[in-house]
């Protein structure tokens, strides 16, 4: 893993477009992991369906070095739109680059998982 990577990577859900936030471990998981907003109560309306989409932060982990290793293949290019996936046991995650630009002179990957 690329050091101080993880400030320049955002996690966004690809059924609500919102940033993943990181949450402390709870219940099943033994570990911390990443949500959708949607995930908790507190954030949907009464009506709203919760959004089960979770990803431990191992994984999470697997799904940045995937696209850092893309990145290091071609430092100059544009890695919007690059699409792949991480397993982990069963279950396979899919992921995209949905945003690559440049703020302040960083580099900014938005990664929809």
């Amino acid at each position: 893993m690329i050091t101080g990577m993880w400030e320049n990577i955002k996690l966004v859900c690809k059924e609500h477009g919102c940033a993943l936030i990181l949450m402390p471990p709870a219940g099943e998981y033994k570990s911390p992991y990443y949500a959708c907003p949607k995930y908790l109560k507190e954030n949907r309306t009464p009506i709203e369906k919760m959004c089960g989409n979770i990803i431990d932060l191992i994984t999470a982990e697997k799904v940045v070095e995937n696209v850092i290793s893309q990145k290091e293949k071609g430092l100059n290019i544009s890695l919007k739109g690059y699409k792949s996936k991480v397993k982990k046991g069963n279950k396979i995650y899919e992921f995209e680059v949905i945003r690559h630009t440049f703020v302040d002179g960083k580099e900014i990957l938005y990664i929809a998982i």
